[in-house]
């Protein structure tokens, strides 16, 4: 059996969900590291080059909590919404919610902002898009805010009618007043479930696929005009920390947690003496009783070398812990002088591949062509895009991909990544950069105390 062969085998078992799994879906990642980013995920941070992840996973729907907020009917579809958000759960839990209800109608649809949640640093935006007649669906295809500079947008495909955008302003820049662009396109195809703090173990599945984009004369703006409540930005929780860690034999220093009602963002700093660069961080901070606050927003930011220095997990902000621990688990790492994948695409081969990551070969599906790997799973039991989506030919011609999807199956542990090409492209060989080049897991974790 050839490579080929291998893996279109190994993708149809992984297609094959688990009895006791049917009905959940595995996330979609989408980051941009170090050259340019992709229009339709994020925009430049100004300094910080920023990476969002975009989840799709299964709401579970928690009935304490909806019966906690049942008695404010209003919020009874948010709170649904919010489930997978320890964060926001307890935003919503505690009235942290601006009402809009403003609505925008197109062509077939009707598109409405219906509630708010704001910070210093996040605007969590809640929203709908109705469609007139419901063999015609429509969706959200994309965001702008107009006016704006230092910001990211991330966004889930959902098949839930409340769906969640979030405007990141790593600055703690928020504004009082936001434009907001967005751009409503028939759905292409099937949505995928709703955010999820965590993918479902064991659950195989990919991210849409970069031809089922709309077509640009399919698509339609409405714009919308949003007052922020300028009281709940100015709350925030700063811990100073200055305090260097050893991690793999790398000095990584944790300056400082900020903590708002939506977030709490761990902001790092590099040593220029390392051999590796830190490219991912997995870590929970741990609170009164032992409470733990995860990642759960896919949020992480980056420096113009490709420095994660920005990191989220779970707000403690409601609870207001008395005493606080950073606990680190595993890290990513890029060998900087070793990051680029060789693909000869005659020969089927790939050079400069990290260790246990190994090539499968090419596939077609549609109009797509995927350039296919598979790699141990990420501590957790997660799957990540092993590549920037751009890339070069042999005579270093730059292009960029149409996409990545991921499949993952903890039985085996291990997953597949999917690069596809666009169609634009005929060369022999794709030069590939690499997000990271090890990553694994720590032994024995490392505690920070916090306060």
């Amino acid at each position: 059996m050839n490579r080929n062969d291998e893996f279109l085998a190994l993708k149809e078992e992984l297609e094959r969900t688990p009895p006791e799994l049917e009905g959940t879906v595995w996330r979609a990642q989408v980051r941009a590291r170090r050259r340019r980013t992709a229009n339709w995920v994020l925009r430049p941070l100004g300094t910080v080059a920023a990476a969002f992840a975009l989840f799709v996973g299964l709401v579970n729907l928690s009935a304490p909590f909806a019966s906690a907020v049942s008695g404010i009917p209003v919020l009874g579809d948010l709170a649904a919404a919010v489930d997978w958000s320890g964060s926001l759960s307890r935003a919503v839990e505690h009235g942290y919610v601006q009402t809009v209800g403003q609505s925008r109608t197109g062509d077939g649809f009707t598109a409405v902002v219906e509630y708010l949640i704001v910070d210093r640093q996040q605007v969590h935006i809640f929203y709908s898009v109705r469609a007139d007649d419901p063999e015609r669906p429509f969706e959200a295809a994309g965001f702008d805010l107009p006016g704006e500079e230092d910001y990211g947008l991330s966004w889930e495909f959902a098949d839930s009618e409340l769906r969640h955008l979030t405007a990141d302003f790593p600055q703690g820049n928020v504004p009082d007043h936001l434009t907001l662009v967005m751009k409503i396109a028939p759905a292409a195809v099937p949505s995928a479930g709703h955010g999820a703090n965590e993918p479902p173990e064991d659950t195989p599945g990919t991210a849409p696929k970069p031809d089922a984009r709309p077509a640009p004369e399919d698509v339609q703006t409405v714009t919308f005009e949003l007052d922020l409540d300028t009281e709940q930005m100015e709350q925030m929780d700063l811990i100073q920390v200055d305090r260097w860690v050893e991690l793999d034999g790398q000095r990584i220093l944790v300056d400082r947690l900020e903590i708002t009602p939506t977030t709490a963002r761990l902001i790092l700093a590099n040593d220029p003496d390392n051999d590796l660069l830190l490219t991912g961080l997995d870590f929970c901070l741990i609170g009164d009783r032992g409470r733990q606050y995860g990642r759960e927003s896919g949020i992480t930011a980056y420096s113009d070398d490709g420095f994660c220095c920005d990191n989220r997990v779970s707000s403690p902000w409601f609870d207001q812990p008395k005493h606080l621990t950073l606990r680190i688990t595993g890290a990513q790492w890029l060998d900087t002088e070793n990051d680029t994948v060789t693909v000869d695409l005659a020969a089927g081969t790939a050079e400069g591949l990290p260790e246990g990551v190994r090539y499968l070969g090419q596939s077609t599906e549609g109009q797509s062509r995927a350039l296919n790997f598979e790699a141990p799973l990420m501590p957790g039991g997660r799957s990540t895009n092993l590549f920037s989506s751009f890339f070069t030919d042999g005579e270093g011609n730059e292009y960029e991909s149409t996409g990545n999807s991921t499949a993952g199956y903890r039985d085996r542990g291990i997953f597949v990544d999917s690069f596809y090409l666009p169609g634009d492209f005929h060369g022999d060989t794709a030069v590939l950069t690499l997000y990271q080049t090890r990553w694994g897991g720590f032994e024995t974790p490392v505690d920070v105390e916090l306060r």
